[in-house]
């Protein structure tokens, strides 16, 4: 049996081990990716969904759904806004000088994940695993506030 491939978009630069870790000279989640289909048993994206418009984000999310094989994960890490957060806030996490293009909440993700293939059952919530690295430059309490973690499974 082949080896599937483990692929991070949006990894600025750093290495994975056992991961092929991207960034947008190498995979711009914007257009078709280059992997063929079912070549992937694990995806993940931190922080980079939320830097493209909503047309291009639910394209990707299309193309992560191709990519997996049966039983295969997607990661999708997303800063959130919502009414546990404080105006200020808000408007701070949405502001174009973090090159947000969007902005999302926790439903809204779920419903482009479903809308992209993954069946609503099999997207769950996730804790911060040891791949996340995001809390190192906005602090653990800003991160655990404003940050989505959901796991999308593809069932075929």
């Amino acid at each position: 049996m082949t080896q599937k491939l483990k692929i991070e978009f949006g990894s600025n630069g750093r290495n994975v081990p056992g991961w092929l870790c991207t960034d947008i000279s190498q995979a711009d989640i914007c257009k078709p990716l280059p992997w063929p289909n079912e070549s992937c048993e694990a995806l993940y994206a931190s922080h980079v969904f939320e830097h493209v418009s909503s047309p291009h984000a639910i394209h990707f999310l299309q193309e992560c759904h191709r990519l997996l094989i049966n039983g295969g994960t997607l990661r999708l890490i997303v800063p959130i806004v919502g009414s546990h957060m404080t105006r200020a806030e808000i408007v701070e996490l949405v502001d174009a000088t973090h090159g947000h293009m969007c902005g999302y909440n926790e439903q809204l993700l779920r419903t482009m994940l479903f809308a992209a293939g993954f069946y609503p059952h099999k997207i769950q919530r996730t804790d911060r695993q040891e791949m996340d690295i995001h809390h190192h430059a906005i602090g653990e309490e800003r991160d655990y506030k404003e940050s989505c973690r959901l796991m999308a499974t593809k069932i075929v």
